[in-house]
């Protein structure tokens, strides 16, 4: 037998060895019960987006043009945007330097945390962020002090918000 058929005979072998049959199993197991786990907790604890829909109240004159907007309940200014009426090219600008993996991750961008965990540990203060737009959305749906723990629950929020809204 050749060096490759040898290795191709020992792989069919080991995949059908019971202890391989086993810990596959165990591994689907764990990994089924975690995405249950998920799907309960997110169920049961989703997002609160109700904040997104208050708006700013705006006062126009009769031809639609603004003479004033009002703040919220919380002093701060929430203006509408009519994605439809908005600029093509700033929407793509905003993503490139906001998030420039915006379409290629989940709410969160692994790349972006490892990078900012790293310069953190190497010079042992914040000095790069890791906040993707859709964590930036759930900071602002939902304010918490700027700590750890609440950087934890912006991750999950944006995952939710995710999967809530992406087509």
């Amino acid at each position: 037998m050749t060096g490759l058929a040898s290795l191709k005979a020992r792989a069919r072998q080991a995949a059908g060895s019971p202890r391989v049959v086993r810990r596959l199993t165990q591994g689907l197991l764990v990994a089924m019960g975690l995405q249950a786990a998920a799907l309960v907790l997110d169920t049961a604890l989703p997002p609160d987006l109700s904040r997104g829909a208050q708006a700013s109240p705006v006062a126009l004159d009769r031809r639609g043009a603004w003479l004033r907007a009002l703040p919220v309940e919380d002093g701060r200014w929430r203006i509408r945007a009519d994605l439809a009426r908005t600029d093509d090219s700033f929407v793509e600008r905003l993503i490139a330097v906001e998030d420039a993996r915006f379409w290629r991750h989940p709410g969160v961008d692994p790349f972006a945390v490892v990078r900012a965990a790293g310069s953190a540990a190497i010079t042992g203060e914040v000095s790069s962020g890791a906040s993707t737009l859709t964590m930036q959305t759930a900071r602002l749906l939902t304010p918490r002090p700027r700590t750890v723990p609440a950087k934890l629950v912006e991750m999950i929020r944006a995952v939710q918000i995710e999967a809530r809204l992406s087509l």
